[in-house]
């Protein structure tokens, strides 16, 4: 008994010295493993990585800063501890730690209606590169986004995204090229704002950011459409050709005063036209340097060209029949612009006294136009049923004109004329006769009486004025008349307001427009239809023609401001008058360059006993 207590005690003796032994020699392997991969690592530069090992397998965490260093990792572990077992990168713990700062860079180019956005975000942040598109997209007037933006694990999170986005927006949010980056800690802005507020708005965003530096590129420019447009008069007599008028800031206008000079003019140009940052640049501005030398080759003598926001206005007379035509021709492409400018020719052609003696009556109802009178060409009438098969085939053309008067050139364009007309109105009559042509009927559409107009204008030669009596159904009754206590009152009511100018000018300045417009409301307000005189002044000193032709000008401008506004052009009658300023002060006389708008006097109802 006591033997075989001594023979297990032995056994478990050798088994414990055996189990001691052996975990030992494990614990002084993997220790020497452990220390071998760990100095391999620090040798090539992985300080962040940890090696434990069970047994002979090696387990692999902590960090990296690139994802292509992973597998240098292995690389290295494999090279310098061959005998241990490695798993496979993509199974280890081993992370890559983001150390770069988000990337990114909106960008519009000039007239463009895409944006592109391009940089890097941290690989988990899918939601923020869509969140900003999305916002870039919703904008009105992008139409396409280009996301280029990489998620990358190398790189932080963005945590500011929604506010990088609202600043986005506020800059795409105006129109020109824009460029918004964010590198290196560094915010660039460049782009266009209309006020110093939403600038100063958009820069208090970016500080949110928190970024290092912000680089400001941005231009505060207020919008074209909140700009007066640019406004020019030019004038030719026997001392030479004067420019006035305003422009924007910055305009050179050395070409256009060159052109000038090449086009011939004894006395020189004055260029008296002022220079306004306010003001933004009219769409005829670019071709004056064109347009104007052909004016004045094709025009003889005494000349004026009126342009502003709106209007178009020529006055002269043509050399021959071939410069009316290229005058007109350079001038077409305003009728048609969008939206079409209201051109007002006023030239008289050399064969203004046979156009005088012309005689044409055209009346068009259900589909038939009646075509009767005197001219020198009768088969005109056929041109004008060929040209009209194009635009109203169902219409029928009656020729009842007789010859006998004298040959003009603009004949040839009545056919084109009517093509365009007859589908602007339901029922119609034109009548050319004296050197006047009368329109009446009703329109189509509000705009087709302004536009048939134009189309008048353009026809025929400047000696011929246009009455335009066209309505349409849509237009309002005519108002009551005013009963006598309430023409008192809108009496009292005109006279506050008198319209300057400027010495020598009838260009219309904008404070005297606003002038204007009260005028309007204060007619408006009186709720009847009135007749209105509007007086042109002006001094006693110089030419009494110029005087009087300077005060009919200034009355015609404001007259077609108010049409312009609304009041019906039949309504407003000019006239002109000369004041007295011998014992006026200097610094009073100022007061005698005006217009004047008031009631016509009352017709009489009362009736003879």
């Amino acid at each position: 008994m006591r033997f075989l207590v001594i023979v297990v005690l032995f056994c478990l003796a050798v088994a414990g010295s055996a189990f001691l032994a052996k975990v030992g020699l494990r614990g002084n392997v993997e220790a020497e493993l452990e220390s071998q991969a760990i100095a391999a690592l620090q040798e090539a530069g992985y300080a962040g990585v940890k090696v434990e090992f069970d047994h002979l397998n090696g387990n692999v965490s902590g960090h990296v800063d690139r994802p292509e260093e992973v597998a240098k990792v292995f690389s290295v572990l494999g090279a310098k501890v061959p005998t241990a077992y490695w798993p496979a990168p993509e199974a280890s713990k081993l992370e890559v730690r983001p150390t770069l700062p988000p990337r990114l860079r909106v960008v519009r180019e000039s007239g463009s209606d895409s944006a592109k956005i391009e940089g890097a975000l941290s690989a988990g942040e899918e939601s923020a590169r869509s969140l900003l598109a999305a916002r870039i997209r919703s904008l009105p007037g992008i139409g396409v986004v280009d996301n280029a933006v990489t998620l990358d694990p190398m790189y932080l999170p963005f945590p500011k995204m929604a506010e990088f986005a609202s600043l986005v927006s506020g800059m795409l949010a105006h129109p020109g090229p824009v460029e918004i980056a964010l590198e290196e800690g560094v915010l660039k802005l460049a782009g266009t704002l209309p006020n110093d507020g939403l600038k100063a708005g958009l820069f208090d965003l970016a500080a949110q950011l928190g970024v290092d530096r912000v680089e400001d590129q941005v231009e505060v420019k207020v919008p074209d459409t909140f700009l007066r447009v640019s406004e020019l008069r030019v004038t030719r007599n026997r001392f030479g050709i004067t420019l006035s008028g305003v422009f924007p800031e910055g305009i050179d206008r050395a070409d256009l005063v060159t052109a000038l000079r090449e086009a011939g003019s004894a006395g020189g140009v004055v260029d008296r036209i002022e220079s306004d940052p306010t003001c933004a640049a009219a769409p005829w501005q670019g071709r004056l340097a064109q347009l104007l030398p052909a004016l004045l080759r094709g025009l003889r003598g005494e000349m004026t060209a009126e342009f502003n926001a709106t209007r178009i206005r020529v006055t002269g007379s043509a050399v021959d029949a071939a410069a009316h035509k290229a005058v007109l021709e350079q001038l077409e492409p305003f009728r048609v612009a969008v939206p079409p400018y209201e051109l007002i020719i006023e030239i008289d052609e050399p064969s203004s006294s046979a156009a005088a003696s012309l005689e044409l009556s055209a009346v068009y109802e259900g589909g038939l136009l009646i075509l009767a009178g005197r001219l020198s060409d009768p088969s005109i009438a056929t041109a004008i049923q060929k040209a009209l098969e194009k635009t109203l085939p169902e219409v029928s053309v009656k020729n009842e004109i007789a010859g006998g008067a004298g040959a003009v050139d603009w004949l040839e364009r009545l056919p084109a004329f009517f093509a365009e007309v007859l589908p602007r109105v339901s029922i119609a009559k034109f009548t050319l006769r004296e050197g006047v042509l009368d329109l009446e009927g009703r329109t189509i559409a509000l705009p087709d009486r302004q536009i048939i107009h134009n189309l008048a204008v353009n026809t025929l030669p400047g000696s011929i004025r246009v009455h335009n009596r066209l309505l349409h159904a849509d237009q309002p009754f005519p108002k009551p008349a005013l009963l006598p206590e309430d023409r008192t009152r809108l009496a009292e009511a005109l006279k506050p307001f008198a319209i300057y100018f400027d010495k020598a000018s009838d260009l219309l300045k904008d404070e005297e427009k606003a002038k204007i417009t009260s005028i309007h409301e204060a007619i408006q307000a009186a709720g009847s239809d009135v007749e209105l005189v509007v007086t042109g002044f002006s001094d006693n000193v110089g030419n009494l023609a110029s005087n009087e032709a300077l005060s009919l000008r200034r009355a015609g401008n404001v007259r077609s401001e108010l049409v312009r506004l609304g009041l019906a052009e039949a309504s407003l009658s000019l006239g002109s008058a000369e004041e007295d300023v011998s014992d006026v002060p200097r610094s009073e006389k100022w007061k005698a360059r005006r217009v004047e708008v008031s009631l016509k006097p009352a017709k009489s109802t009362g009736s003879n006993p």
